[in-house]
């Protein structure tokens, strides 16, 4: 055991030193926080702060999309050759759907064109163009006996 009167003031003062490092390494005593809990209180404070301005937590929540933007593989990823045939064929699907749709229905009359019903066609118009223009004469003049009987 050691004496009292034995120890000098500077075994004292390195003695005290080595208690006060062993404090702040074990996180005991009196000593500063960890930089670990520093950190995280200031990333909280500042967290606070941005948190109370649209404008920023706008701009947070876009920062993924900006970081996408700033990488170099993006660049590699978008070929604008492909993009634009991508959307020249998807603004032209309902062109094509549309000239479907008549093509299906010119497919379905087209056996009443081709059936022979239309062969004879000029030797039709000969004949129905003296009723026409009976019919025509006779409506003439039932509008003229309305009139007339009014």
């Amino acid at each position: 055991m050691v004496k009292t009167a034995d120890i000098t003031p500077e075994a004292l003062d390195l003695l005290e030193s080595r208690v006060s490092v062993l404090e702040r390494v074990m996180g005991g005593g009196d000593a500063e926080p960890p930089v670990d809990k520093q950190i995280t209180d200031i990333n909280a404070k500042v967290d606070k702060m941005l948190g109370k301005h649209q404008k920023t937590q706008v701009l947070m929540k876009r920062l993924n999309e900006l970081a996408q933007y700033t990488d170099p593989a993006f660049i590699m990823r978008y070929d604008p050759a492909n993009f634009i045939k991508q959307e020249y064929v998807v603004d032209s699907t309902t062109r094509l759907q549309n000239g479907a749709a008549a093509a299906k229905k010119i497919q379905e009359l087209s056996k009443f064109i081709d059936s022979g019903n239309l062969k004879n066609l000029n030797e039709l118009e000969k004949k129905m163009s003296p009723l026409a223009a009976k019919c025509l004469d006779l409506n003439d003049q039932e509008q003229v006996n309305d009139t007339f009987n009014q």
